[in-house]
């Protein structure tokens, strides 16, 4: 199994992140790139046409000045050039008003669609990377990247467009006055652009510098807000020592911003002061030429106008660059996210599971296992079986190995070493999604999700999200269905208080909801990591009344972590974990007759809670169930 560490930073080429921008934005959506593109361009061209219309009619308007008697072809010219003005201004402010629209929009779909192929990349990744503080760090500068630079880029890049149109139509006119001016007019840009790509530079250093103190503030904002531990902050006081906390990240973060201000106003002042002289100069030299008589009035219009359409044009082409230069480097940590690769989660080849029954046999042989990035092994050449029908129960104290051993038999990790079977097919060659329909299975850290009753239980097995009967029979299982009834919404209620219509379950109903999830999935193995740790009396004995007494499947798998001994003592085998090693195996009376570890344990719950204990067990058996599944994988 390979140890889990970030991405490096390795340094992408422009076009390793600008053509896959323009890519990503072109796939959300080609209609809307295409109309940005073409309002974009046409808009670039209203501005040399509105200065060519000026400078003809400021000409003519010398022309009438110095012919003061009326002139009908002159009159006529000057009001085609007013309607042409006209129109080209009322077109200008109609493109303006739908590039607009067209670019919200764009944008919109376009954040949507990139913000989605990041979250199914995140969701696709292995376990072991969610562990990793690195890779936490890449995930927070990608998606904070991800609504917004890739659709930037296309927009500057469109910018580029537009100005190099500008540059291009109006260029011409003023190399054929004088060739030096445009280097001139030129020169500020570029000095401008410069800079403004060593801020850029700055700013994404900054930010990856500091990225740790962004997750920490928004991890302490979370606490602060969140509905999870909202009881203990008020119970223990906590609102001011985490406000003083949050405070002293927000403001390490303000100092950082402060000397990036600083260093940006101090350059990009005191150069763009010095370089905006160019402009009285050279209208100054048009003036002179105008003076001695060496250009015409309408000549002096379309040259000054051009000088400020240029000026402009070049600083927007040469700001556009250094923002595009920002954003590829802002962008690189989204593609550099976007290419991590799964290896636990990577996708297999088809065909592996054909080997594999309804009710397949499950084999860890010679298992050893270690958490990524750590030295110490969890697990230490475990082998065991569990038979198709056959109720197993994992003991021995906690950091053992028994919820280890849960997470590799879901494919959630892979051994370093061993093999883990399914009818002899190790479940390395299995794809991800079918190894898993073969369980069902509670987890300790099982979640509530702010969704109804209904999809919380359907989601156990998301073909019977809407299946209302079958949801209604696994919570009747349960004991859940009683307490939904008393529900103002029944199972429409929404778990939680974050939206509408919700309601708060306790610890132990949300156990059931968790069970109830169990029950609907359809799976041969059921897998139980402490099950009913939450329950109260009553409904554990329900629950395992239900789980050891009346399965009706002898088919059916069960493989039990509980520290209720008075249940582990009823599995057909139990399997004792110490330190990572299985050291006992055996039935409950076999293990008691060896006085050894699992003995140990048993007898110090008899020794905390007397004798009376055991009797909670009543009416236990280790006869098959009514467990029952509805279908299994392969039949």
């Amino acid at each position: 199994m390979q140890e889990v560490h970030a991405t490096p930073q390795t340094k992408l080429s422009y076009f390793g992140t600008i053509k896959p921008s323009v890519l990503l934005v072109w796939r959300a959506s080609p209609r809307f790139f295409l109309a940005l593109l073409s309002i974009t361009l046409f808009s670039s061209l209203v501005s040399p046409a509105t200065i060519l219309i000026n400078s003809k009619l400021f000409g003519i308007l010398a022309l009438a000045i110095r012919k003061p008697e009326a002139d009908s072809g002159l009159v006529r010219e000057i009001m085609m050039l007013l309607v042409s003005l006209g129109v080209v201004t009322v077109l200008g402010q109609v493109l303006n008003g739908l590039g607009d629209a067209v670019q919200r929009l764009f944008q919109k779909r376009a954040a949507n669609y990139v913000q989605g192929i990041l979250v199914e990349k995140t969701a696709a990744m292995d376990l072991a990377f969610f562990e990793d503080p690195a890779f936490h760090d890449q995930m927070q500068k990608a998606s904070s990247e991800a609504g917004s630079r890739p659709m930037m880029i296309v927009q500057q890049l469109m910018q580029v467009a537009s100005s190099l149109t500008i540059i291009i139509s109006l260029g011409s006119m003023v190399l054929l006055w004088h060739v030096w001016i445009l280097p001139v007019i030129l020169l500020s840009p570029l000095l401008l652009m410069r800079l403004s790509a060593s801020i850029a530079a700055e700013e994404v250093n900054l930010i990856a510098k500091r990225i740790e103190i962004d997750r920490k503030a928004q991890y302490l904002k979370t606490v602060l807000t969140d509905d999870a531990p909202a009881k203990e902050v008020r119970l223990f006081s906590l609102r001011p020592f985490l406000l003083s906390r949050l405070r002293g990240l927000w403001a390490e973060i303000y100092n950082h911003e402060l000397q990036l201000a600083k260093g940006k106003l101090l350059s990009r002042g005191v150069l763009g002061a010095i370089l905006s002289l160019d402009r009285p100069l050279l209208i100054g030299y048009a003036v002179m030429q105008l003076l001695q008589r060496q250009i015409t009035f309408g000549k002096f219009s379309l040259y000054t106008q051009s000088i400020f359409a240029l000026q402009s044009g070049f600083r927007a082409l040469a700001t556009a660059l250094a923002q595009l230069h920002e954003s590829h480097l802002f962008a690189a940590n989204l593609f550099r996210f976007l290419s991590l690769q799964p290896e636990v989660e990577a996708p297999r080849i088809e065909g592996a599971a054909k080997c594999i029954s309804a009710t397949p046999h499950i084999e860890f042989r010679n298992v050893s296992f270690r958490y990524p990035n750590t030295d110490s092994l969890v697990l230490n050449d475990v082998s065991f079986a569990l038979r198709p029908g056959e109720v197993v129960a994992l003991a021995g104290e906690n950091g053992s190995g028994k919820t280890t051993i849960v997470k590799l038999l879901a494919g959630l990790y892979e051994p370093i070493a061993g093999q883990i079977l399914l009818d002899g097919v190790d479940i390395v060659k299995l794809d991800r999604e079918k190894l898993r329909s073969y369980f069902s299975m509670t987890l300790q850290d099982f979640r509530i999700y702010n969704f109804p009753v209904y999809e919380n239980i359907g989601i156990g097995s998301l073909e019977f999200i809407n299946n209302k009967t079958e949801i209604e029979a696994a919570a009747r299982q349960t004991g859940l269905d009683k307490i939904v009834q008393a529900l103002p919404h029944k199972y429409d209620t929404v778990l939680g208080r974050q939206f509408k219509r919700g309601h708060e379950f306790s610890g132990g109903r949300r156990q059931l909801v968790a069970l109830s999830r169990a029950l609907i999935r359809n799976a041969p193995i059921l897998v139980m990591d402490e099950p009913t740790a939450a329950l109260d009396v009553h409904n554990e004995r329900h629950f395992f009344h239900l789980l050891l007494s009346k399965r009706r499947s002898s088919t059916q798998s069960v493989l039990l972590i509980t520290h209720r001994m008075t249940a582990v003592r009823h599995a057909q085998r139990i399997l004792v974990l110490e330190s990572g090693k299985l050291v006992e195996e055996g039935a409950h009376d076999d293990l008691m007759a060896r006085q050894g570890h699992y003995s140990k344990m048993f007898n110090a719950q008899v020794k905390m809670y007397g004798e009376s204990w055991l009797n909670e067990a009543d009416g236990f058996t280790s006869e098959p169930s009514t467990f029952a599944v509805h279908s299994t994988p392969g039949s």
